[in-house]
């Protein structure tokens, strides 16, 4: 008899929840104390607003939606309205719905697996212990919601299509009768849940024929005998919450739009010269991303000399990217091969707060919450491609459907965590029947299926896991210390630490990126708060040098300057807070060098993308003859910024002591190409020569 956890179905439902929302409180009480809690970044600042407004009555809204997710403010603004704008409550709220997804997937998993308690116990866990879940169930989005919705219409798809088999019997002669069996209007339910679920991703839409094609198939194709209406139901909940969004946008701009305005602006993102498959605005195209929205009107407007209702908008980025594909198609294909790879990457690809960052940073939770895309993705697709071979039931085919449709509906656009979120629940299900499959062969020592089973999940997770891309942290950096700076700014007596933590970020920000223009621009404003001015005439200076078109850093810099002239500084360069690598370079000045280590360590564990302090603390190592040690943490360093000079010339002094002088020729060549005229890289060359 096939193995089955101890305990009734109870026992382990509520097993998972608490395991789930055991780990979420305690991110969300992790996370309560960073800048952005109650002052949110991005998108979630655009929802923030449109549910204070809602709050004040303002219950329809002025604009076309740009932004997709219309629900979501109405969500935000009835907790906070509950709970006296209590953010706390608001994240309580969704963890809770978040914990609550966990059990649609247990459910999801024993659907597929034919009613196996071990494949749903496995999936439960694993997404309660899914990173990436705990982290946007407790952000300002509706991502969580979305899963929620995507995840109940499969669950009730599949409900429909057992209720049909238990209930072969015919059915009542009265039409009116047969359009309120059961099935019927388990079809409806979850064609409103992924309508809901198509508010906030409207790609997927394009799940809805392949869900309705499956109804079909399941049911009859026998027009005559009613039994087509299931998938006419189901296309009927989906339009049902669609619907009125449409409506509400042409009643307020009096334009056809179905959900939102962005996909033209989107589709060109992801498909232009200077494209790379990720959310990155091309160089010159007018896009800025701290008001996409805004700027995406002006360029449009300014290049057709009109002004243009948002679909225009929208048509006039989606020619961009037609004319991309049109006359590049090379290019283009080579595009969307990338982004096929990195939406099967396990590098989860950020373009809000970075996952990698705030689990280093600020809730250390998430480190226990070790499940994430590079562990079951090789478990699902070994699954997939098992359950093909041996022959794929009617619960196989929904869920291939789905994965399928949402990767062909996300491919022309780009790849995000985010965006690619909706596919894991899935993943999870297929992985966790193969590791119940796993367990029992294990239990039963079946060596030989098992020795074939782990050849090819090694192959699978070393293609899922193999390293692509990487974000470093000055981005989101930038972006948190910049509501620190704006606290600081509303209230100047009580936002002095506010103030200081911002210089402190910006600071290491610009340590990792020294070309980040808004780096450079606001550590400028944070020095001239404080009457630093020769330092805020530097950091404007530099914002200058890297873009010169920065009209802000133009009027601040003559600004700083004529202060300047009149008070010099008013705040001496020691009064300036310091960074950690600041902290570890002064140590190590003053021949602190052990403090210097611990923490020139520290700061390449919490950012390992900081190449000077890898340099920095190579270097130590190498002083004290620990040449291997430096080795490894130099080539780190040099593995995120491949042009650093210094770093690249230590990494092969230390290879040249190691006795390795193959190495350290290559590297040493490698700098000559960044300094041809380099003395010391020349006289270095000719001891590998000799």
């Amino acid at each position: 008899m096939p193995w089955q956890p101890a305990g009734g179905e109870k026992t382990l439902l509520i097993l998972v929840f608490a395991l789930a929302l055991g780990l979420r409180l305690i991110y969300l009480f992790q996370i309560s104390h960073t800048p952005y809690f109650d002052d949110p970044l991005g998108d979630s600042k655009i929802y923030l607003d449109r549910a204070l407004s809602i709050l004040a009555g303002n219950l329809i809204g002025d604009e076309i939606y740009f932004h997709s997710s219309p629900p979501y403010p109405y969500f935000m603004a009835l907790c906070l309205g509950l709970s006296g704008k209590s953010f706390f409550v608001l994240g309580l709220a969704q963890i809770l719905i978040g914990a609550g997804n966990c059990l649609l997937i247990y459910f999801l998993a024993k659907k597929l697996s034919a009613g196996d308690k071990v494949a749903a116990l496995i999936a439960g866990i694993a997404a309660a212990l899914y990173g990436l879940f705990a982290f946007f169930d407790a952000d300002l989005l509706m991502i969580f919601l979305t899963l929620v919705f995507a995840d109940l219409a499969l669950l009730l798809l599949l409900q429909a299509r057992e209720v049909r088999a238990r209930h072969a019997v015919p059915l009542p002669d009265e039409p009116y009768l047969r359009v309120f069996h059961s099935e019927s209007v388990l079809a409806f339910l979850a064609g409103v849940s992924l309508g809901l679920a198509a508010l906030d991703k409207t790609n997927l839409l394009l799940f809805a024929p392949v869900a309705a094609w499956w109804l079909l198939g399941e049911y009859s194709l026998r027009f005559r005998s009613w039994r087509f209406k299931p998938a006419l139901l189901f296309a009927a909940g989906t339009a049902l919450m669609i619907l009125p969004v449409t409506v509400r946008n042409y009643v307020v701009g009096h334009d056809l739009v179905l959900v939102s305005s962005n996909a033209g602006v989107n589709l060109f993102i992801g498909n232009n010269p200077q494209g790379q498959g990720i959310f990155l605005l091309p160089p010159g195209s007018g896009l800025r991303n701290t008001d996409l929205y805004g700027t995406s009107v002006q360029v449009a407007e300014k290049e057709t000399g009109r002004k243009l209702k948002p679909s225009e908008v929208s048509n006039f980025w989606a020619a961009k990217a037609k004319r991309f594909l049109r006359e590049q198609p090379g290019a283009a294909g080579r595009q969307l091969g990338r982004k096929f790879v990195l939406l099967w990457n396990s590098y989860e690809i950020p373009n809000h707060i970075n996952f990698y960052f705030v689990r280093s940073e600020y809730a250390p939770v998430l480190k226990w919450m070790f499940v994430g895309f590079g562990l079951v993705t090789p478990l699902a697709l070994v699954s997939i491609g098992r359950r093909i071979k041996s022959g794929w039931n009617s619960a196989d085919k929904l869920l291939l459907g789905f994965l399928l449709a949402y990767l062909l509906s996300l491919l022309p656009f780009f790849i995000t965590e985010r965006y690619r979120l909706p596919l894991v629940p899935v993943l999870i299900a297929f992985a966790a029947v193969l590791a119940a499959e796993l367990l029992r062969l294990v239990r039963a020592r079946k060596v030989k299926p098992l020795l074939a089973l782990a050849a090819a999940l090694i192959a699978a997770g070393v293609l899922v896991n193999w390293p692509l891309i990487h974000y470093n942290y000055s981005f989101i950096r930038v972006a948190i210390a910049a509501k620190s700076l704006e606290k600081a700014y509303r209230n100047p007596k009580a936002g002095v630490a506010d103030l200081k933590q911002a210089i402190v970020e910006f600071k290491q920000a610009l340590e990792v990126d020294p070309f980040s223009t808004d780096g450079h621009y606001n550590l400028g404003s944070a020095y001239s708060m404080v009457g630093y001015y020769s330092g805020a005439i530097r950091e404007w200076e530099e914002t200058l040098r890297i873009d010169p078109g920065i009209a802000e850093a133009q009027a601040a810099l003559m600004d700083a300057r004529q202060k300047f002239e009149q008070t010099g500084d008013l705040a001496k360069p020691e009064a300036i807070p310091l960074s950690r690598f600041e902290e570890a370079k002064a140590a190590e000045a003053k021949g602190q060098y052990d403090l210097a280590l611990a923490l020139y360590r520290d700061i390449i564990r919490k950012d390992p993308f900081h190449a000077d302090a890898c340099n920095n603390l190579g270097a130590l190592y190498y002083h004290r003859r620990q040449y291997e040690q430096a080795v490894a943490v130099l080539r780190q360093g040099l593995k995120y910024r491949p042009d650093h000079f210094v770093l690249m010339n230590n990494l092969a002094g230390a290879y040249y002591q190691l006795g390795n002088q193959r190495e350290a020729k290559k590297l040493w060549e490698r700098c000559l190409q960044i300094q041809p005229e380099s003395e010391l890289i020349l006289n270095q060359l000719k001891m590998v020569r000799e």
